[in-house]
């Protein structure tokens, strides 16, 4: 159970280092037990450290991957490819935003840097720029929803916190030797890795580990009412939680004490967490192998195994 893996870590990721937290659990017997939830800080440092004590399976909520019909028109051999040549040569300006519909390119495929005048900024100006469809634009696993990677405008907009997490993290990790799933296998196949790096969504887990796929995740009282669910949905995974952590869970993540406003992104840290311990409970998604645009280009949600 687990793949072998000694040490889980799921990152909730964001633009600004403020909506950036990550929940971390430690293998306890046969289940699990959360060692940590706090602000992400630097986990290109931090992550290669844990790997010296265990096998580390770190998630991140942004994508890993592109679509495979931006793939295509790169003329390189695949994601891993482009991602280590993200911020050098022609690719220098990949992860800059461009503010004109006119700067969208394949090698500057980010668009908007600002929303503009009301109507001036359009996802069409994307499909002009590249010569794709929105269709061509979105992956395979965000087939269920989600805004497409490159639109980089309103709050489910991800290609800020895409660009900054694969520049800042997995692109240095991965040039220090850690393997990123599915790109270089199954689960099964990476059980003996030291670091292995995964994409996940932490709304795919809500339902099971929240009993609602409805979740007001930026109030407080909402998520207190949650408790419960929660707690059950911990010990039905074999999840112990330290007092610190529990308390966060009963307070409904607020902000403050009294406070109706939560803290979003520790709560997405925690359930992403609950939502891998879950996910890697499961055979099927231990040895799971999407289709060949999933490996090649697009990657997977771990999360998001059917």
């Amino acid at each position: 159970m687990g793949a072998g893996f000694d040490i889980l870590v799921h990152s909730d990721w964001g633009a600004l280092p403020a909506a950036r937290w990550s929940a971390v659990a430690a293998r306890a017997g046969d289940g699990w037990r959360v060692v940590l939830l706090e602000p992400a800080g630097d986990l290109a440092v931090r992550l290669p450290a844990l790997s010296a004590t265990g096998r580390v399976l770190a998630g991140f909520d942004f994508p890993i991957g592109v679509p495979a019909s931006y793939g295509a028109l790169t003329g390189l051999d695949g994601f891993e490819d482009l991602l280590a040549r993200i911020g050098r040569g022609a690719w220098a300006d990949w992860g800059l935003v461009c503010q004109e519909a006119g700067q969208i390119a394949i090698h500057r495929p980010f668009y908007p840097q600002t929303g503009g005048v009301k109507g001036t900024v359009k996802k069409a100006h994307l499909e002009t720029g590249l010569g794709l469809t929105l269709a061509d634009l979105r992956r395979g696993c965000e087939a269920g929803g989600g805004e497409i990677l490159f639109w980089t405008l309103g709050p489910k907009s991800v290609g800020k916190a895409a660009i900054h997490g694969l520049e800042s993290t997995v692109q240095p990790l991965c040039a220090e030797g850690a393997r990123l799933w599915p790109f270089h296998g199954t689960l099964a196949d990476l059980a003996s890795t030291r670091l292995v790096l995964a994409e996940t969504y932490p709304a795919l887990s809500y339902a099971s580990i929240c009993g609602t796929k409805m979740v007001d995740k930026g109030n407080a009282l909402s998520l207190r009412r949650l408790t419960d669910k929660v707690m059950e949905s911990c010990a039905r995974l074999g999840v112990e939680l330290p007092d610190p952590v529990a308390a966060r869970i009963t307070a409904g993540f607020e902000v403050s004490a009294g406070s109706a406003k939560a803290n979003s992104d520790e709560f997405d840290a925690l359930i992403g967490l609950l939502g891998m311990i879950e996910a890697l409970g499961r055979p099927e998604v231990i040895t799971h192998e999407p289709g060949p645009d999933a490996v090649h280009w697009e990657g997977w949600m771990l999360n998001g195994v059917a």
